[in-house]
């Protein structure tokens, strides 16, 4: 009630998915799924952005 900035708090997530592999690591989804958080806040936070994979992935998907 006291925030400056909104009387609300918003999330933005980051998703990753992967069909698992051996040359896929965990670190790998972990960092494609940090990508997506941050692209997700780019686009003006309170959203979703998901990767399918992160081998084919382009540009995220955002869901909301």
């Amino acid at each position: 009630p006291n925030s400056n900035i909104s009387p609300r708090v918003t999330a933005s997530l980051g998703v990753a998915s992967v069909v698992p592999t051996g040359d896929i690591t965990a670190s790998d989804l972990v960092h494609e799924a940090d990508q997506a958080l941050y692209c997700s806040k780019k686009q003006g936070r309170d959203r979703i952005a998901y990767f399918q994979s992160p081998r084919l992935a382009r540009e995220p998907l955002f869901l909301s």
